[in-house]
């Protein structure tokens, strides 16, 4: 009775210490799993969300009932960044990008989604933001990048953005609606 007593309660510590094992493992998974979810989410050059973030965050708040709140939706590109690249490198080209993550960043609020578009195009979505204060804001961004100087290879590079601005619901009242008015925005803002 005593061995097998002492054999049982062996037995019992070694599966407490076997449960102790499996729910750290369980929550390495767990936590990976969420590195996962984030990384898919995310530019991996500047930090930034991706579009297919965009994509969901967007569908999410116009999909709100019954109306979704006024936002405004911002369509950043770096003005001539082919030739940065083509005079440069595409190093270069990288560092301009991640500089203009930073300065994004810096001027948006927490409520705000930045996002990487797509090679030299950014959108920020700010959710309760009217037009005219976007503008605003969009001026702010815009003045702070052209303030910046870029070192690239010996030489100091002064960069600009053009910026296209669309509301919701005053301008469109779906996506891909913002989408096509911020565009036309963005290419009234290069020309």
């Amino acid at each position: 009775a005593y061995l097998r007593s002492r054999s049982l309660r062996r037995t019992r510590e070694q599966l407490r210490q076997s449960g102790r094992q499996l729910q750290q493992k369980l929550t390495e998974i767990h936590d990976l799993q969420i590195q996962l979810r984030e990384l898919a989410h995310r530019d991996p050059l500047t930090g930034l969300y991706n579009r297919r973030h965009l994509d969901s965050e967007l569908a999410r708040i116009l999909g709100e009932e019954p109306l979704a709140p006024a936002l405004s939706l911002l369509l950043i590109d770096i003005d001539h960044f082919k030739r940065i690249n083509d005079q440069f490198g595409h190093q270069a080209g990288d560092q301009v990008l991640a500089r203009l993550a930073g300065v994004l960043t810096s001027h948006c609020r927490k409520d705000d989604v930045i996002c990487r578009y797509g090679g030299e195009e950014f959108v920020i979505i700010m959710p309760e933001v009217a037009p005219a204060l976007a503008q605003q804001r969009a001026e702010r961004i815009r003045e702070a990048f052209a303030g910046m100087e870029v070192r690239l290879l010996q030489r100091r590079l002064k960069v600009t953005l053009s910026i296209g601005l669309a509301g919701y619901p005053g301008h469109a009242l779906t996506a891909e609606g913002l989408f096509r008015c911020a565009d036309q925005a963005l290419y009234q803002a290069k020309a």
